[in-house]
């Protein structure tokens, strides 16, 4: 056989996105019951917004959710779009495996390429490099396979010299040479995808790609870009730092504070933590909409940026005070997804406001999303608005940046 030419590369409208969302997540019930596998919270935002705001930065404009279970709860979240991407969803009665999955999707896609992902797992590619070289037969499926990572868990897929898959090893094998990890992440025409029997369940990996291999229709993409799969209660945690580098936030101190800001040198001018005799804990939020990025507010009675909090009263629950802060605040309903820590230093300033209230830099830190609520923000505040993690104000209170950044490094502990 031949060995097929690169075609010229798809243009990226001619491409949609499909993500496998459907299944059940057994393995992972013990780290995350409440919602669906791909919807677990990592790295402050569902799993599945990692995966779109790659396809998105990749430059898709038409994503496919394939969803089973609790699909309610992904149109909640994830809506219609996410950034400039469109959102389509199908829904499967009964579980069609990834093959039929990916069959019934193609109801929702109107372009000639596809490129399938499954919704637990994320690997770094070179897009562009991978529609440039895929083959112009259109009989042929290009593989993603990471060639780094460990084969313990998911077994090897092997291909030879052109690239071309020669087969498959069970993870209790012996991998060769030239061989990796199936990513999860599958290339192809449309028409490729058509000859799938619709409506059966069905599974690609197992049922079909050794055929398709067999037949020398079955290409390896080589990449050593990182991977990670949240499949197991061991790997959901390893997720929680694997996002974590693209994200910096640079801390003042509250001495650059004092000089650089005329009414932060104010506030803290005269009053010294060991002279209030009468004090509540402060409690904030760190408050994410749907796709995961930070509500910050600027008040209008200190002038800083902070986080969206209060103090607790008499018999609340921090978790209690913190959604009724966030009702006054903003008419957002939210749901705490984690407590990111408790900060305190005795040796630091309080925060005196200009209606009197003092208000401690020990605070208890809870991290949220968005569950419900007309966005409405308080008379107390000047502007309340979404940033990226990496876009945080840099002006803001450093008892709020300490939080962030620590709810962005991993090293907070998980509230469930």
């Amino acid at each position: 056989m031949s060995e097929p030419r690169p075609s010229v590369p798809a243009p990226l409208g001619e491409v949609t996105a499909i993500v496998l969302a459907g299944g059940l997540g057994t393995r992972l019930r013990a780290a995350v019951a409440d919602r669906p596998k791909p919807l677990a919270w990592v790295a402050g935002r569902p799993f599945v917004c990692h995966l779109l705001e790659m396809l998105e930065k990749l430059g898709v404009q038409q994503t496919v959710l394939a969803l089973c279970h609790e699909p309610a709860q992904f149109t909640a979240r994830l809506g219609t779009r996410f950034g400039a991407m469109a959102l389509h969803y199908t829904l499967e009665t009964s579980p069609l495996g990834t093959g039929g999955a990916i069959r019934q999707a193609l109801e929702k896609v109107t372009t000639p390429y596809v490129l399938v992902l499954n919704g637990d797992s994320f690997c770094e590619f070179d897009f562009a490099k991978l529609r440039a070289t895929h083959p112009a037969d259109d009989s042929t499926l290009s593989l993603v396979v990471q060639t780094t990572s460990a084969r313990a868990r998911f077994g090897s897929v092997l291909f030879d010299a052109q690239q071309r898959v020669t087969g498959f090893l069970e993870k209790t094998d012996v991998p060769a040479a030239t061989s990796g990890i199936n990513a999860g992440i599958y290339y192809a025409r449309t028409d490729f995808f058509r000859q799938i029997e619709p409506g059966r369940k069905i599974s690609i990996e197992q049922e079909l790609f050794p055929g398709w291999a067999k037949d020398g229709r079955l290409w390896a993409f080589p990449t050593e870009g990182r991977f990670i799969d949240i499949g197991l209660p061991a790997s959901y945690a390893e997720a929680q730092l694997f996002f974590r580098p693209q994200y910096s936030i640079e801390i003042p101190s509250m001495d650059e504070l004092r000089r650089s800001n005329s009414v932060v040198a104010q506030m803290l001018a005269a009053r010294r933590g060991d002279e209030i005799k009468d004090w509540k804990l402060a409690v904030g939020v760190i408050i994410r909409d749907n796709h995961g990025r930070i509500l910050l507010e600027r008040r209008a009675d200190c002038g800083l940026w902070g986080l969206v909090g209060g103090r607790i009263d008499l018999g609340e629950t921090p978790e209690q005070a913190a959604k009724r802060e966030v009702k006054e605040e903003t008419g957002l309903d939210i749901a705490i997804e984690r407590l990111v820590g408790f900060y305190s230093d005795p040796h630091r300033d309080v925060m005196s406001y200009a209606n009197g209230d003092i208000v401690q830099t020990a605070a208890l830190v809870l991290e949220a999303s968005v569950a419900g609520g007309e966005f409405s923000p308080s008379h107390e505040s000047l502007e309340l608005a979404y940033f990226e993690p990496c876009a945080v104000p840099r002006m803001a209170i450093p008892i709020t940046l300490e939080a962030l950044d620590d709810c962005l490094s991993g090293r907070a502990p998980a509230l469930r």
